[in-house]
């Protein structure tokens, strides 16, 4: 008998991630990672499938694989540093190592490979003897290897004592997921193991935010520091067989969002014109030709590039672009699904597969012109990895079968509940999943973060734990949202005014299409992040809802851009001005100048750690309505940040989703 979505499937889910094809193209090598019970953390292990015979077989168990490259053909090299308690006893000392360790496919277990004076974070190979880090970088944090007593200890006491302060010179002060800034970048290195040295690709004032490979070249994109923002505004392409690095575009009005070679002198790259009018708009193709510099826009698609939609069964996911055979293959997010293309430096593009309106894709991989492995979730499933070859698509993993095969997964329905300028605009539906006809029920609007993303009919984890416990379930793309192009989601100067439109009229929809099924008087509201701006400034505008989640939101806009990683340029996205511009604008759209209006029992959730939204602003709306004597509740959850539902400790997410369902049961 099938059994109800419950808070403990967070254990029982696999997310599958990081794949990596071996040159050959004849193996795969992935990540599986899932929630650990007992000690409250993620385990993550090696996995590899013969692409041939489709054979799954698993490399490691240890559970501590966080990233991995393949070395040759049937070897792995990976950050081993947890196995090596020599490196283990010299970083308790504060110094700064990583242990880097290679195990064959075929047999036998990881040996010691080799070690090297970097905190890193991420692995890969450029040719024989190079190897490519992602490392954390803080030149406060001396680097002491190397120096004798009683220097050392003198050097170790001043490295003690900082840790008991912060100085900060530097705006923004903190970003998520990385703490305080103040000279703490992630930066690029390029290691030789033949000669055991190591060299910084990047600037040391600069973030190294993604890199791709081509034969002996490193294409690399970087952020930098400018003013409250953050801005990805340098691509910098590093020679080997030349030892020489080239900046390719730096600009302060531009965001480089991917970059590839496609062959040794032209590079294919999506790049937004970035101002304080189009804040939420798609990148653009351009084609840099790198021997003279000379850029020109290739294509001008009205697609998101990457995968937009909202998904809480992924791991720490982010994909964009492959190359292979002179073409950029690219990822697009379009109404509530994914496709794949691919594009020369012509700018001619070819849809190389169609997910015919059912399919989110978090990964792939490039076998040949054929063929193609895909991350996928389909027919409202959990991710799994997908042989694509023409028109035939095969299931190659089957890690969350069995899970899908004993619960109630309830069927997402597609809507469209209006219709503007021929833009159709989608509305999901979720039926309680012990439905009956003749009873009426309690009904939740869940609004997504971004703005700029997507719900989907696709496998939604807090949706389906929701309609197992009685509730209809239901969600909407209001403009500002994904997948329509720019002038559906380019509403700067307009955040509270269409996209409230556009959510009232929905739940007015659902109300009146299903009168008979719902009862009017119990209907809810939960939103994450801008969806936690939204349900702020919701409960400040109506009083329709009888229960409210504001989820990690925005408050004042004020406090968030002068305190958030991306204060700026959020509050700039929102109302095309800052405080100092236009104040009055500023708090026209900040949902805590309307508090006298607010009646609905609201609870808030927010992570200790948030530098996105910042826990102040909760704070502010609790502390309001707690003045205003209006039931609220607020929960703090001690050292997580924004991205708590992706990659928080299991125990905060089941805590997160019991006190949600726990306000819902009382005040529905």
């Amino acid at each position: 008998m099938k059994q109800n979505v419950n808070l403990n499937d967070i254990f029982k889910h696999n997310y599958i991630c990081k794949s990596k094809l071996n040159n050959s193209k004849t193996k795969l090598a992935f990540l599986v990672v899932n929630a650990n019970k007992n000690e409250n953390k993620y385990d993550s292990n090696l996995f590899i499938i013969d692409i041939k015979t489709k054979e799954v077989n698993q490399l490691t168990s240890d559970g501590k694989i966080n990233d991995f490259c393949w070395d040759n053909n049937e070897e792995i090299i990976f950050d081993g540093t947890y196995r090596n308690k020599e490196i283990l006893s010299l970083i308790d000392r504060g110094e700064t190592w990583s242990s880097i360790y290679k195990i064959n496919i075929n047999h036998g277990e990881a040996k010691h490979y080799f070690d090297v004076k970097l905190n890193i974070v991420s692995i890969d190979k450029l040719n024989n003897h190079k190897y490519i880090f992602k490392v954390v970088y803080n030149p406060f944090k001396k680097i002491i290897n190397d120096i004798r007593s009683p220097e050392k200890e003198k050097i170790n006491f001043i490295n003690n004592e900082n840790n008991d302060y912060y100085i900060i010179n530097k705006s923004p002060i903190a970003i998520n997921g990385l703490g305080y800034t103040n000279d703490k970048y992630v930066h690029l290195y390029l290691y030789s193991k033949k000669d055991d040295n190591y060299k910084c690709l990047n600037k040391k004032e600069q973030f190294c935010i993604d890199y791709t490979i081509y034969n002996n070249k490193i294409l690399f994109i970087t952020s930098s520091f400018n003013e409250f923002l953050i801005s990805n505004n340098g691509l910098y392409l590093y020679d080997d067989t030349r030892d020489d690095i080239k900046s390719l575009i730096i600009d302060k009005d531009f965001r480089v969002q991917f970059a590839n070679l496609v062959d040794d002198n032209d590079v294919i790259c999506g790049i937004e014109k970035y101002t304080t009018l189009n804040k939420n708009i798609n990148s653009k193709l351009y084609h840099i030709n790198t021997k003279n510099l000379e850029w020109k826009c290739i294509n001008q698609f009205d697609f998101s590039y990457g995968n937009t939609i909202y998904s809480d069964v992924s791991y720490n996911q982010k994909i964009y672009s492959k190359v292979f055979n002179n073409y950029i293959y690219l990822c697009t997010t379009e109404n509530y699904f994914n496709n794949i293309y691919k594009i020369n430096k012509n700018g001619d593009v070819f849809k190389v597969f169609d997910t015919k309106n059912n399919g989110s894709i978090i990964d792939f991989e490039i076998i040949d012109e054929n063929n193609l492995i895909i991350n996928l979730s389909k027919d409202n499933n959990l991710y799994e990895l997908f042989l694509f070859n023409n028109s035939s698509l095969d299931c190659l993993t089957e890690f969350n079968k069995s899970y899908i095969q004993n619960k109630n997964i309830c069927d997402v329905k597609v809507y469209t509940y209006k219709e503007i300028n021929n833009i159709k605009f989608n509305g999901f539906v979720i039926y309680p999943s012990e439905y009956c006809e003749n009873k009426k029920y309690p009904v939740i609007l869940l609004i997504h973060g971004g703005p700029k993303i997507v719900y989907s009919n696709q496998f939604n984890f807090e949706a389906q734990l929701l309609a197992s416990n009685g509730y209809f379930v239901v969600y909407c793309n209001p403009r500002g949202s994904d997948g329509k192009g720019n002038s559906f989601s380019n509403i700067v100067g307009k955040f509270g005014v269409l996209d409230y439109l556009d959510i009232i009229d929905f739940i007015n929809w659902f109300k009146d299409q299903f009168k008979n099924n719902i009862n009017e008087n119990k209907i809810g509201v939960i939103g994450n992040s801008y969806g936690g701006y939204m349900v702020n400034w919701i409960i400040t505008h109506t009083n329709i809802f009888k229960a409210a989640i504001s989820c990690k939101g925005i408050s004042n806009l004020k406090t968030m851009f002068f305190t958030s990683d991306i204060g700026k340029e959020f509050v700039f996205k929102i109302c095309g001005t800052s405080p100092f511009e236009n104040s009055q604008k500023v708090d026209f759209h900040s949902p805590i100048n309307y508090l006298n209006n607010v009646k609905t029992p609201t609870l808030f959730l927010h992570p200790e750690l948030d530098y996105r939204c910042n826990l102040n602003e909760s704070l502010q709306m609790y502390n309001g309505l707690k003045y205003k004597n209006i039931e609220s509740k607020l929960v703090i959850f001690k050292n997580e940040n924004h991205n708590i539902l992706s990659v928080g400790k299991p125990n905060h997410k089941i805590k997160w989703y019991y006190e949600i369902l726990n306000w819902l049961k009382k005040h529905l």
